[in-house]
């Protein structure tokens, strides 16, 4: 009697894992220079660590899309794209947003109808009252949501963003970045209102802040403006999967001028200071 057919082999658990796993993975490995925590780690090497991660910060992402950008300050940023980019992204930033995070990137020609293509909402009538520029010229966006809260995936199931809802006892982090050809490129933080409060329920976070009470946000692209990296350099590469590389020399200068004590960059950690009396013997 023939022997039945077997089935077709199916990728193993740790093929599918594998993207998940290193994104997970990744954050761990900044732990020791980032976290205070590590006491065996003075602040002069923490900073010296820092420094170095501001200098040369590197990110990997995993998701869909084909893109590639460049950077040369916020006055030159140029990229050109097959199509739009979301992406789980894990490594480091800057000192505001590392670990891993989420994105939504679209270049060139996607920007030109940015809103209509995307979740991301239309700006705010006021959003640009006294800005010369507005937006600046529509060549590059980047939107980037670090979330702290539990996930709550409003109108978009899943994880890709832009998501206009989120579920949380507060708000995630989150930015816009866009424009930057002659004309600085804009960066604002992306802007959270709790529903609760909208629809008149007048209960503030004091009073939801117990871990089986959470609200539901909404964005606004409305917020205030974000520190910019002025000096970076960066390159931004991804089909599926995507590595973004940058340079910072006078981040190069304050890491270098660190070993000998000189913070140029004003960064620095200081020396954990406790109150507490010397232990006795």
């Amino acid at each position: 009697m023939a022997a039945a057919a077997r089935p077709a082999a199916s990728p193993s658990a740790a093929t599918l894992l594998l993207p998940r796993l290193t994104l997970r993975l990744l954050p761990l490995l900044l732990g020791a220079a980032l976290l205070p925590a590590c006491a065996h780690v003075s602040a002069y090497g923490r900073s010296r660590g820092l420094d170095l991660l501001d200098t040369v910060p590197v990110s990997v992402g995993w998701g869909w899309g084909l893109s590639a950008s460049f950077e040369a300050t916020p006055c030159f940023r140029m990229g050109l794209g097959l199509s739009p980019v979301v992406s789980w992204r894990a490594g480091y930033e800057d000192r505001r947003l590392w670990g891993a995070w989420h994105e939504f990137e679209a270049a060139f020609p996607w920007t030109i109808w940015l809103t209509d293509i995307s979740k991301v909402p239309p700006r705010p009538a006021d959003a640009n009252e006294g800005r010369l520029f507005g937006d600046g010229p529509p060549l590059m966006y980047r939107w980037q949501l670090d979330r702290d809260a539990p996930l709550g995936e409003g109108h978009h199931r899943g994880r890709w963003e832009p998501q206009t809802r989120q579920w949380g006892r507060q708000p995630p982090y989150g930015r816009e970045t866009g424009g930057g050809f002659v004309i600085p490129a804009f960066r604002r933080r992306l802007d959270w209102h709790d529903l609760h409060l909208q629809q008149g329920d007048n209960e503030g976070l004091h009073a939801i802040a117990a871990p089986d009470r959470a609200t539901l946000w909404t964005v606004s692209r409305d917020g205030p403006d974000e520190p910019q990296s002025w000096d970076l350099f960066q390159l931004d590469v991804f089909a599926i999967l995507g590595v973004r590389i940058g340079f910072r020399p006078v981040e190069g200068a304050d890491f270098l001028l660190g070993i000998i004590g000189i913070d140029i960059s004003h960064d620095d950690l200081f020396p954990t200071l406790s109150n507490l009396p010397p232990a006795e013997g």
